[in-house]
């Protein structure tokens, strides 16, 4: 009896000793939560007509851009993640766009998951200016400037404007003719072997016309 006593007990001391095994390897398996922050700012002179749309893992975002400076009548449209500039004379306009609701989005990777976890957005930039407004016919200038460095994000570009941008440079300066549009895209992604836990990815664009 004695003997059966000690193998039960001894059962027991070995299934709990399973349970917290188990348990140190389910905690140890913490979430990795990345802060990621910032804002896109904009600048713009000159008659510029212009839309420009932001995009938040392909959505389109909730936020309205807000809109600083110029004269009243002259100031562009602001939507919910969209700038709209109908050629009136600009002068010192500025303002930002807010990534995710409030400037902040949280990204959890869980050890063990397949993919990395990401986050991007996307600028459209669209010269509003047609081939029909030979008197007026306008080219628009965009001088965009990186987030800071990190090797977490990466920067691609889609467009048909005249541009330069080297890898060593945080700026780009993109020429749209009449009707031409550019796309840049700022991703960030993570998993649950990186160490960062908060990276800034807000940019900034200068509008002007040439």
């Amino acid at each position: 009896m004695e003997r059966r006593k000690l193998k039960l007990l001894a059962s027991l001391t070995s299934l709990v000793l399973v349970i917290a095994i188990l348990a140190v390897g389910v905690w140890a398996a913490t979430n990795a939560t990345v802060s990621i922050n910032g804002t896109v700012n904009y600048t713009a002179s000159g008659n510029i007509k212009a839309t420009i749309i932001l995009t938040e893992n392909g959505e389109a975002s909730t936020v309205t851009p807000t809109v600083s400076g110029g004269a009243d009548g002259s100031k562009p449209v602001a939507t919910a993640g969209s700038l709209v500039f109908n050629g009136a004379e600009e002068a010192n306009l500025t303002g930002s766009f807010t990534l995710g609701e409030d400037g902040t989005i949280n990204l959890t990777a869980t050890e063990g998951q397949a993919t990395d976890v990401e986050y991007y957005y996307t600028l459209t930039i669209k010269n509003d200016y047609t081939e029909a407004d030979s008197a007026s016919k306008k080219s628009l200038q965009v001088v965009f400037t990186l987030p800071p460095v990190s090797d977490n994000v990466e920067v691609t570009t889609d467009d048909v404007g005249e541009n330069t941008w080297t890898d060593n440079t945080s700026t780009r300066t993109i020429t749209l003719a009449p009707e031409e549009t550019a796309t840049i895209t700022i991703k960030f992604t993570t998993n649950p072997n990186v160490s960062v836990t908060s990276c800034d990815i807000g940019s900034s664009f200068a509008l002007s016309i040439m």
